[in-house]
């Protein structure tokens, strides 16, 4: 199995077997937006009128280890390629469970551990790596991802217009992934096949930028939800105060 999940997790049009980091300019260079998502996300949570929970400066971490980790240019590098996105998965999951759902710590732990027990039991399905270049092997966190935003709506929880948002561009980024070996031939800049690999690049990257914006806006302690929507919805106005009732 771990050959052929090493296979797949190199196996896209720009690289076609070579190494190094001149095998693949276009998605060396499409890395740069893991990064440049991990620091914007940082200044957001620099800005933000509340301080925001331990996580999402992991996460934001987490980004920019991603950007740096696709950027190896060897297979020996495997760890770290896969791991940070290993590790943002996980930790986003458990941090949606825990914070926007309000789950309790054993039903985060126990929440987060099935998807990535699932994960792992599907990339050691015969012949589910082969599938659409082994983009299935992300189906389940994305289904995952799905479910927490339909509980939030259902929770009417502020996250939700993200979590779907994020969703969605995943969802393109997946299909983008997928089509990358079929339609290798047709996709060249300057005689050089580029592929689509560099728009799952792209679209991870904003998918999870949304997803850490919306932990750095609406990922606080219970009871401080209300009060950080005022401060950023409604500020009184200068020289303003307000009465007993909140009003101006």
């Amino acid at each position: 199995m771990e050959n052929g999940l090493i296979e797949q997790i190199f196996r896209y049009c720009e690289r076609a077997g070579a190494t190094g980091w001149a095998a693949e300019p276009v998605n060396l260079a499409s890395n740069i937006a893991f990064v440049l998502a991990g620091i914007v996300a940082y200044w957001l949570r620099a800005r933000h009128p509340t301080e925001p929970t331990p996580d999402t400066a992991i996460l934001s971490g987490l980004l920019i280890a991603i950007g740096l980790g696709n950027a190896a240019p060897s297979r020996m590098t495997l760890a770290a390629d896969a791991i940070p996105v290993v590790l943002m998965v996980v930790a986003y999951l458990h941090f949606a469970l825990a914070v926007f759902l309000r789950a309790t710590p054993v039903v985060a732990l126990l929440g987060t551990l099935t998807i990535l027990v699932v994960s792992l039991g599907a990339a050691a399905m015969p012949g589910w790596l082969d599938v659409v270049s082994g983009s299935l092997l992300y189906l389940p966190a994305w289904v995952a991802l799905v479910l927490i935003a339909i509980a939030c709506a259902h929770r009417r929880h502020p996250a939700t217009t993200a979590l779907f948002a994020a969703a969605g561009i995943f969802a393109v980024a997946l299909v983008a992934r997928a089509l990358d070996q079929p339609l290798c031939s047709s996709t060249t800049i300057a005689g050089h096949q580029a592929g689509l690999h560099v728009g799952w690049h792209l679209g991870c990257a904003l998918a999870l930028f949304v997803l850490v914006r919306a932990a750095i806006r609406f990922g606080h302690p219970p009871g401080t939800e209300a009060a950080v929507r005022v401060e950023i919805l409604s500020p009184v106005p200068r020289g303003g105060s307000k009465n007993a009732r909140g009003e101006i």
